[in-house]
């Protein structure tokens, strides 16, 4: 992985349609905490003195759900930082569905406090963040060996 011989990718399902079919987000991502106040301390955001992070992003399927739209995305990481893809996704506005920190992070400190509701369910829709790691691919000089996985059933939107 420290050789860059390790391609993984991505599919998730966000809320809203991205403006472009593909796209590359590049911006740098830094522990929230160390720049203001975080009531949750993994969480990391886009920051100017972060660490580089870029991502690839191609939407898959557009979706039209109990009134709301949302996406079905296949996302790269070229660098690979805690949280990148959730972040990225969240900072253009496309958070993951599921997602209780990227969401919005009161989900997060309910969901500690409270457990799984039947509130945190009519926001989130999954008890789970939808993301999916669908194919690993590691490079070698002898040729290439890869995995693959579909998404998961229980975290599709039934129209």
């Amino acid at each position: 992985m420290q050789r860059r011989r390790t391609e993984k990718i991505y599919q998730t399902l966000v809320h809203g349609w991205p403006s472009e079919d593909t796209f590359t987000i590049n911006a740098p991502l830094l522990r929230r905490g160390e720049v203001e106040h975080s009531p949750i301390w993994l969480t990391r955001m886009v920051h100017k003195d972060g660490q580089s992070a870029v991502t690839r992003t191609r939407v898959l399927e557009r979706i039209q759900h109990s009134g709301e739209q949302y996406s079905f995305l296949e996302v790269t990481p070229v660098t690979g930082r805690t949280h990148q893809i959730r972040v990225h996704l969240s900072h253009i506005g496309h958070p993951i569905v599921g997602d209780k920190i990227y969401q919005d992070e009161t989900c997060y400190l309910r969901f500690i406090e409270d457990g799984w509701t039947s509130e945190l369910e009519k926001q989130l829709l999954f008890p789970r963040q939808a993301l999916h790691a669908s194919t690993l691919t590691f490079h070698f000089e002898e040729g290439d060996l890869s995995w693959a996985a579909p998404f998961p059933e229980g975290l599709k939107l039934s129209c």
